[in-house]
């Protein structure tokens, strides 16, 4: 870690990540993992049709996802 508290990841931890990529950082005692972020665009177009008739409300489906706007 650098002094602007950036992390290098050493060429064999990247797998399929780009430079640039928004990440996922999540924290769990003395462990943290580095994901790559979900694309909201390429999960909306992968679950499109999934929730048919789902018992939950689509607003609550949002607030599970993260995907939940202002405007809704």
């Amino acid at each position: 870690m650098d002094d602007k508290w950036r992390i290098t990841l050493p060429p064999d931890a990247r797998g399929d990540i780009q430079r640039g990529q928004a990440l996922f950082v999540q924290r769990e005692g003395n462990q943290i993992t580095i994901a790559p972020s979900t694309n909201i665009e390429e999960f909306k177009r992968e679950l499109k049709g999934c929730v048919r008739g789902s018992k939950v409300p689509a607003k609550k489906l949002k607030e599970i996802w993260g995907v939940l706007h202002d405007h809704d």
